[in-house]
């Protein structure tokens, strides 16, 4: 088996922390995942299932009835109390990834830990859309996706 690519030279080039031990499915606890040492910008956590999710009542279940609706859209609150934004949310475990985390999503891009969901568990996430179409569309849960977080300060 040979080794995956460096991250400074496929996705973003800044210092980062990298082993030569292959990546395991086992989920790391909170400590160990968001625990850095200065200067690292960011922390590997693991190959993840991703999928999409939108407003939709198929995509949130009982969550995802009577929805208040401002300027034609469905608005969705967030567990950390955000309104959902497409983007922005990911869903995540909150014994994995802390709320209010900012994590880089391979081939999604960087999205902030703001909404928990019943079927997410462990090293899972859910990037949320506007709309079921686009969430179909997205092409998510084609294959596991490597996450890191970004070690900074952000706003749920």
């Amino acid at each position: 088996m040979t080794a995956p690519p460096t991250i400074e030279t496929q996705y973003i080039r800044v210092p980062v922390k990298t082993t030569s031990e292959p990546a395991t499915t086992t989920t790391p606890s909170v400590e160990e995942s968001v625990s850095a040492t200065d200067g690292e910008m960011f922390t590997y956590l693991g190959d993840f299932h991703v999928t999409a999710y939108c407003p939709c009542e198929k995509c949130c279940g009982k969550y995802g009835k009577n929805r208040p609706t401002v300027n034609y859209q469905l608005v969705v609150a967030t567990a950390s109390g955000a309104f959902a934004q497409e983007g922005v949310t990911v869903a995540v475990d909150p014994k994995v990834i802390p709320i209010g985390t900012k994590v880089y999503i391979e081939g999604v891009g960087v999205r902030v830990a703001q909404d928990v969901g019943g079927a997410i568990k462990g090293n899972d996430l859910d990037v949320y859309y506007r709309n079921h179409d686009d969430a179909l569309a997205s092409g998510l849960n084609d294959h596991p996706r490597r996450v890191w977080i970004i070690n900074e300060e952000v706003n749920p």
